[in-house]
Parts: structure tokens; sequence; C-alpha cells
């Protein structure tokens, strides 16, 4: 896990938001749903305080059920709806 912290007020949202419910999830392959409907499976690389996710090995499905591979994909926090954390995480 990169504990890599840009920025004073990045390390308060980080530790005081759900934010930090995001880096439980890094090095594990999940799904997140976007705000149009669209959703993107792979695995969370890297989050940061502002709840921006880099996920690789994506497979991105738009709205009309079209499916893209991606190796590597960014996902501004702004466009999150969901993101679904596995079951053995606690």
């Amino acid at each position: 896990m990169n504990s890599y912290v840009s920025t004073s007020k990045e390390r308060f949202f980080l530790y005081n938001t759900l934010a930090i419910l995001l880096k439980a999830v890094e090095g594990e392959r999940t799904t997140v749903e976007l705000r149009n409907e669209a959703s993107i499976c792979g695995v969370v690389e890297q989050t940061d305080g502002f709840m921006n996710i880099n996920m690789k090995d994506c497979l991105f499905t738009d709205p009309r059920g079209d499916s893209y591979k991606y190796e590597i994909f960014f996902v501004q926090a702004r466009n999150i709806r969901h993101v679904h954390v596995p079951a053995h995480i606690q």
C-alpha cells in the first residue's frame, strides 16, 4: 500500500472521510460504479485522499452494455457512485 500523501489537506481528507475505505481495497479486484451508469471492474492500484482511483487490468462497461478492456484506468472522485468492497475485507 502506497502511503504517499502530497498535502496536509489531502491527509486530512484521507483520515477524516470515507476515503480511508478505499485504501482497504487497494490491491483487490473490485467494481466501481459511475454516475453515468457505466462501471469498471479491475484491480485498484492506488487511491488518494480525494477519492480518485487508479485501476489496472480493467473491463469498462458503458451504459449501453458495450465492454472495453483497458490496461490502466483513472477514475475521478466526482464520477464515482459506488465502490463494491469485497466480502473478505472487514
